[in-house]
């Protein structure tokens, strides 16, 4: 039932019959688990033989109904008609084709193809050109016969290319996102797929080769933490993109627009962060995840340049976020840092809850839960209150790691570590520099990982100004 589910919300098919739009809306409203549910609530009265005829023949019914309304969707953008539009006229193609309509064919086949080939549509554009050499052959002209043969060995090359660099992607990608840690093998996976794909880039400038080979040229470089590389990389993306001869799809946009944000902050280019946000923020739609995400990336960079105004703003456009439990936590840790540094967000924040949370650290996935500790020391050296202080040190050095390796945790280890020094130089700000110099000095060592909130480098700041609050 989901599938089809997904299909109605997407096409919203018109059915004329009564049975069909009660079967219709039953699905819209998850009224049944399965299809036999369904036809014992349609056809209550009738032998379970006859529900499943009935039932047999709704279902062609209901599926004719959506493959004639999905021959007329439209598109969002001309990137997307055009899309639609010549996959429906290869459909029409090859169905004349069969009829025996072999001119027919070959004149629709003509228009689209060149339309195809202008959007970078590789795999309409192979099929029509195999079509058409096959009916150039019939007709005896060796000067076309010959054209669309080069053209079907140049899509039958480029058709494997791209799908060969979508391989690539869903492989490098689906292991990223599993973990950032530093992989060695899988750093070098993509090292390789970046060198094999590069040097095709001028030979094969289609739309899907050059989106996923540039893709993954931004894994790589987010892997080794090249943040230089990462703004290139956008940048050579973007700008192919805009000098094609068609307006891009705005998620292609978006997402070579989105990436080097975090690059840009890891910089301290300030301005070229808050440019990418803002051409970001134009692209999505409101309230959306995409909206959401962009918002924290505002806050942050608002917390790094020490603008404010832009955590404030970020805050109060945010309401939206408790539809996405995933942001929702980090959007807690931006609060609580604001409420540390006394920003006035206009949103009421419970100092108290947080202050008696207990994280799980086994259940901890991505890191927030030791944020959510830090905070809270930090609070408690607001508050002057040592004595709950000592006891969240206590709890953070249970968790902290034995060794300080160089990955995306190596950051955090270090501050963590600067953190356990507190109570060892009994709360002295300039003893604590002294005694935990060997960390700060590793930490300024190392920019990798993950955009933090706040810079750790700040938060020793305040660490410091709070201390001396005696």
């Amino acid at each position: 039932m989901i599938p089809l589910k997904e299909i109605f919300l997407s096409i919203r098919p018109i059915f004329a019959r009564k049975k069909e739009r009660e079967y219709y809306e039953g699905v819209i409203k998850d009224e049944w688990q399965s299809n036999e549910e369904a036809g014992k609530a349609i056809w209550p009265n009738t032998t379970a033989n006859n529900r499943n005829v009935y039932l047999s023949r709704l279902k062609r019914s209901v599926l004719e109904r959506i493959i004639e309304k999905t021959l007329k969707v439209r598109g969002e953008n001309p990137y997307q008609r055009a899309y639609f539009d010549c996959w429906r006229k290869l459909a029409a193609v090859h169905i004349l084709n069969g009829m025996g309509v072999r001119r027919g064919a070959t004149w629709l086949a003509r228009k689209t193809l060149k339309k195809a080939i202008r959007y970078d549509l590789t795999e309409i554009a192979g099929s029509l050109s195999m079509l058409l050499e096959i009916n150039e052959s019939i007709s005896g002209d060796p000067r076309e016969f010959n054209k669309y043969a080069k053209s079907v060995d140049y899509y039958r090359s480029l058709f494997e290319v791209e799908n060969k660099a979508i391989r690539y992607f869903t492989r490098l990608s689906s292991n990223f996102s599993k973990s950032r840690e530093m992989n060695k093998e899988l750093v070098q996976r993509a090292a390789e797929y970046v060198a094999e794909l590069r040097c095709d880039l001028e030979r094969y400038p289609s739309f899907q080769y050059t989106y996923y080979t540039y893709n993954i040229m931004a894994i790589h470089a987010q892997m080794i933490n090249d943040h230089q590389a990462l703004e290139r990389i956008c940048e050579n993306a973007l700008a192919f993109f805009a000098a094609k001869p068609y307006p891009i799809p705005k998620t292609v946009k978006f997402s070579f627009t989105f990436k080097p944000i975090s690059a840009a902050i890891q910089l301290r280019d300030y301005p070229s962060a808050h440019k990418h946000i803002n051409d970001a923020l134009e692209m999505v739609q409101p309230s959306s995840y995409n909206q959401m995400l962009c918002l924290i990336y505002q806050a942050i960079l608002g917390f790094h340049s020490d603008n404010y105004h832009l955590v404030q703003e970020a805050i109060a456009n945010s309401s939206a976020r408790r539809k996405y439990p995933m942001l929702d936590e980090q959007w807690r840790i931006i609060e609580a840092y604001a409420n540390l540094l006394d920003i006035n967000t206009g949103q009421v924040f419970r100092v108290s809850r947080l202050l008696n949370e207990v994280p799980i650290f086994s259940k901890d996935k991505r890191g927030n839960n030791i944020a959510i500790i830090v905070i809270q020391i930090l609070f408690h050296l607001k508050f002057r209150e040592r004595g709950k202080l000592i006891d969240k040190i206590e709890a953070l050095q249970a968790y902290a790691y034995r060794y300080l390796r160089r990955d995306e945790t190596f950051r955090s280890n270090c501050f963590i570590h600067m953190l356990l020094c507190i109570p060892k130089v009994h709360f002295h700000p300039v003893a604590l520099q002294r005694h935990a110099k060997k960390y700060t000095d590793r930490l300024g060592s190392y920019q990798g990982g993950e955009v933090e909130v706040i810079p750790y480098e700040k938060l020793w700041e305040i660490v410091l100004i709070f201390l001396q609050r005696r």
